[in-house]
């Protein structure tokens, strides 16, 4: 028989950080883009605070 439950594709702690870094990607591009004018431009300050969120919270929060 199949296991009913199987497990989480991710866990807490990772859902936390992509969504915080998500988070803050997406206010750096939005931000970029009313100062700016200019979509290309605000895609890469939010993909580039998406990367460095990510990385950074990945040390800030504490593995249980």
């Amino acid at each position: 028989m199949p296991d009913l439950n199987p497990p989480a594709l991710l866990t807490l702690r990772a859902a936390l950080i992509f969504t915080i870094a998500l988070l803050a990607g997406a206010t750096a591009g939005c931000l970029t883009f009313l100062a700016q004018h200019d979509l290309a431009q605000a895609a890469l300050a939010g993909c580039g605070a998406l990367a460095v969120s990510i990385g950074l919270l990945n040390r800030i929060i504490a593995r249980s």
